[in-house]
């Protein structure tokens, strides 16, 4: 008895010990409702469509991505039927690596660099008539806003980091929403901004907006779109220019010691850079100078693009050459001018009383004279210079200069010392080149023909004052 006792005493403390298990928990799997392209069966054209949106980070829904593709392919088929793109892309090929090198610097999108192709198709010298100019087409009030002179929108280098200060500017105003902010590019901030008044919904984006947008507006979005998916195919196809050696230097080096130094003679330099045919120098801003060596030469400071460097801006120091810019053979044919006038100096038979206007006037009877324009500028010192003739003597030989030298008259000078040579410009020649044959002042040459800066066209006859003896 005490034993049957004993064993229920211990399977009733079991019982109470032991801890039953939980049922278990029947597990419920949410399904997410799949997420819908844009495209049932996306063709090419909106496969390439959508690539860009996406490098683009654009954020729209469905039916408006599908909205915004159709008036991107009314842009598309247009370009496609043109050469409008191959012929911009052939253009950009020396400027293309470094717009795109510095908008990943800045952590833009490349595709910024093809806003530059629907502004200007590339081109440098590209003036639109408003007033916009260089390949980012920046108006004059908007290049000094952002830290340049207006000569400067044609310096591609000064010009681009102008366009990625103003996107940067737009990114905090539009939230990053490239579209709007290629919408502000061409219709400016408050262009685009004043719009959204119109729009019912709090979702503002180009397509909720594009409707209430300057015409010229709505074309524009769309068609960098276009070009950008026409850009990205050339390339993947192969079809795209093969890429260039390029010198980025803004020195104005005198290009034919330059040429031979990057392996050309002057043909094919002005060949492969047709911005500088008939030119002595290159320009005083960035020079972008095409060149056909696959390694970087160190013939002059600059950046340097080439398959030796990626095809990426990597800044490489110059040489021992020592090729001349402007202002330095400037100098030097000053100097060789100086040293000629020295060893041979004109002269001219003077009268004992220079101050006597009967003795000059004795000196006029023997004497054949020239007759000289005035031009604005000239002075009695410059006359001087140029005839070897006093301004007493002038005004002797011309009463009305007793009241000054006038702008649009005439005067006699004596010839007896100076030669009048009518030099007709041929192909090949500049202003400097000119002036070193003649061995003449470059400054005389420009205020005798009234000529601004250093433009001459083939054919133009120049007047030159030439010194004989």
């Amino acid at each position: 008895m005490r034993f049957i006792s004993v064993v229920l005493f211990i399977l009733f403390i079991s019982a109470c010990s032991s801890t039953p298990e939980p049922t278990p928990k029947k597990v419920v799997v949410l399904k997410m409702a799949p997420v819908e392209p844009p495209f049932k069966r996306p063709t090419s054209e909106q496969l390439d469509y959508l690539d860009v949106l996406r490098a683009l980070e654009v954020d729209l829904e469905n039916e408006e991505i599908r909205q915004l593709y159709d008036w991107v392919k009314a842009e598309y088929d247009y370009f496609y039927q043109t050469n409008f793109v191959t012929g911009s892309l052939v253009r950009g090929n020396r400027y293309i690596p470094y717009l795109q090198y510095r908008l990943r610097q800045a952590g833009l999108p490349i595709e910024y660099s093809y806003l530059a192709m629907i502004e200007s198709a590339f081109k440098t010298v590209a003036l639109s008539n408003k007033g916009a100019h260089g390949v980012w087409q920046l108006m004059p009030a908007t290049a000094k806003e952002l830290g340049i002179t207006p000569e400067q929108r044609k310096d591609v280098v000064k010009a681009t980091d102008a366009a990625i200060k103003y996107i940067q500017a737009r990114e905090a105003a539009f939230g990053n929403d490239a579209l709007l902010i290629a919408a502000s590019y061409n219709a400016g901030e408050y262009g685009v901004s004043k719009r959204f008044v119109h729009v019912d919904s709090e979702r503002y984006n180009y397509v909720t907006v594009y409707s209430h947008l300057p015409k010229e507006t709505r074309h524009y979005v769309p068609r960098w779109i276009a070009a950008t998916m026409l850009a990205n195919q050339i390339k993947r196809q192969g079809k795209m220019p093969a890429p260039e050696s390029v010198l980025i230097t803004d020195k104005d080096y005198q290009i034919a010691p330059l040429a031979s130094a990057l392996g050309m003679n002057k043909k094919e330099f002005e060949t492969r850079n047709p911005d500088f045919v008939g030119e002595e120098f290159l320009s005083n801003q960035h020079n972008f100078i095409v060149h056909p060596n696959a390694h970087p030469v160190n013939a002059v400071d600059g950046l340097h693009i080439s398959a030796a460097t990626g095809f990426e801006p990597q800044f490489i120091a110059g040489g021992q050459l020592n090729i001349a810019t402007r202002a330095s053979a400037e100098l030097e044919r000053k100097a060789l001018l100086a040293k000629s006038n020295r060893k041979s100096k004109p002269t001219i038979k003077r009268s004992p009383s220079p101050t006597s206007s009967k003795v000059v006037s004795q000196t006029q009877s023997n004497a054949s004279y020239i007759k000289v324009a005035i031009r604005p500028g000239m002075t009695f010192s410059r006359l001087n210079r140029w005839f070897d003739v006093t301004e007493t003597e002038l005004v002797a030989l011309n009463p009305s200069l007793k009241k000054g030298l006038r702008a649009g008259s005439e005067i006699k000078v004596p010839a007896t010392n100076v030669s009048v040579k009518q030099y007709k410009v041929q192909a090949g020649d500049s202003l400097m080149r000119i002036a070193s044959n003649h061995q003449v002042e470059l400054d005389d040459i420009r205020l005798v023909n009234q000529i601004k800066g250093n433009h001459i066209r083939v054919g133009q006859v120049l007047t030159l004052y030439l010194p004989e003896g």
